[in-house]
């Protein structure tokens, strides 16, 4: 009979306000969820850029948001500068299922995402190349994605729609004495970790699970080699991945 995650602590790094869902699936699953979150949202340095796009969006053929965050700082954007949905183009894509459901809460219906939710498979299966792409990112996201499009014909706008800044890094710290596993959901959250770790586990069993391969290849950048990565790339993929990980120990 599997144990599931029945007695194990894991550490969720999450941002504040999205770090409920996780938590949840973990403790649904006899789980402590640890909430320490590693990093805040925060406005783009500038919003000059992100404003004319908003302003020319009718002329694009598709905008494409990477993340739940690119979503609530566009839509918190348009409507503090009173821009009408309606404006966006008619084709949207969003990178997964969270990134979809976020739209959707905004009455934004979304025509198209991946077959895998990574930015790999944006740049491979987005359709209809060549047309003009509004591309919503992260101020830290790398070129990547966008040079991939590029390479396809399309072309392509970036938007950095928000940014990150480490915070809590002492209380990871020192949860990280006090967990079984550590959850890794996103580049920017691996960055946010290695700094609070030292790029070191306090305890080298401690798990270290990444929710894709963005994350894993930033860990490894970064000198910290993921202990398991979950092969569906969502908030419920990542719980079974640590799941599997621990039934396999039992």
């Amino acid at each position: 009979m599997s144990a599931g995650l029945e007695g194990k602590r894991v550490l969720v790094l999450r941002p504040e306000h999205q770090a409920g869902e996780l938590a949840g699936k973990l403790e649904a699953e006899g789980a402590t969820a640890v909430v320490v979150p590693a990093i805040r949202i925060v406005p783009p340095q500038s919003w000059t850029k992100a404003d004319e796009a908003i302003t020319r969006a009718p002329n694009f053929d598709w905008v494409v948001f990477t993340s739940v965050n690119g979503v609530e700082s566009v839509m918190s954007r348009m409507e503090e500068t009173g821009s009408d949905l309606a404006t966006l183009p008619e084709r949207v894509g969003a990178i997964g299922p969270g990134t979809r459901r976020a739209l959707e809460d905004h009455g934004v219906d979304v025509e198209w995402m991946p077959s895998s939710y990574t930015s790999v498979k944006v740049a491979e299966e987005l359709p209809d190349p060549p047309a003009k792409v509004l591309l919503i990112r992260a101020d830290i996201a790398t070129r990547e994605l966008d040079e991939a499009l590029e390479a396809r014909g399309f072309d392509v706008t970036r938007v950095d729609a928000y940014g990150t800044e480490v915070c809590n890094a002492g209380l990871v710290q020192k949860a990280l004495d006090e967990v079984d596993a550590v959850t890794l959901t996103s580049a920017s959250i691996a960055r946010s970790f290695v700094e609070a770790c030292g790029g070191r586990l306090s305890d080298p069993e401690t798990v270290v699970c990444s929710i894709g391969p963005a994350t894993s290849t930033e860990c490894r950048r970064l000198g910290l080699e993921p202990t398991i990565e979950a092969e569906n790339h969502t908030i419920a993929g990542l719980v079974e991945a640590l799941k599997g990980w621990f039934d396999l120990s039992y």
